[in-house]
């Protein structure tokens, strides 16, 4: 038997794992035909929310918490910009979802590597603004807007089922120009 040694890793490596799971309907039915993993830094706005009394009854180790769910995937954070990731996904496949999990020791590094040992297909994710008011569509006229293309890997058993070279494409508001910016932050795998 060999032993393994779990470090935690230092506080500026710690990150929250998003994982979508890109869910398809087949004739057999619902199948996970890829998977798309980012990570999030930690922020004093970007973090966990406080565990509901009754979850903190639980009597275990902190470990033996990380390790059985804990923190629930409620607690985890969710804004605007993994609202609009996840959403541009479920546009083509609307059964979609997202899981969380933490990178806080070097055995969650080696889960994501396991993870990502499929196929990987090159995709990406155009974001352009959601006009709304168009009550006026001269007040666009002769101005330009920020329409990024951020460049994606899907996991995938299935080569066939999705191309490479696979978009997906989600909005934002004119008024979240922020967005764009923290876009920037988010580390794809």
């Amino acid at each position: 038997m060999s032993k393994r040694i779990i470090k935690g890793l230092d506080i500026e490596e710690c990150r929250i794992l998003k994982h979508i799971v890109i869910v398809a309907d087949k004739n057999y039915g619902e199948t996970t035909i890829g998977n798309v993993f980012y990570k999030r830094k930690f922020s004093t706005v970007y973090n966990l929310l406080e565990q509901k009394k009754e979850d903190d009854k639980y009597t275990g180790s902190r470990i033996e918490k990380l390790l059985k769910e804990y923190p629930q995937q409620e607690n985890y954070p969710n804004d605007r910009i993994d609202k609009i990731i996840l959403e541009s996904i479920k546009d083509k496949y609307p059964k979609s979802y997202l899981r969380n999990y933490l990178i806080i020791f070097n055995t969650d590094l080696e889960k994501i590597e396991t993870l990502k040992s499929k196929n990987k297909i090159n995709s990406k994710i155009y974001f352009t603004p959601n006009i709304t008011d168009l009550s006026n569509v001269f007040v666009y006229v002769g101005k330009t807007f920020e329409s990024p293309e951020i460049e994606i890997n899907i996991y995938s058993d299935y080569q066939n089922e999705i191309k490479n070279g696979y978009t997906f494409s989600s909005s934002y508001f004119l008024d979240e120009k922020q967005i764009l910016d923290e876009l920037e932050l988010i580390e794809f795998e």
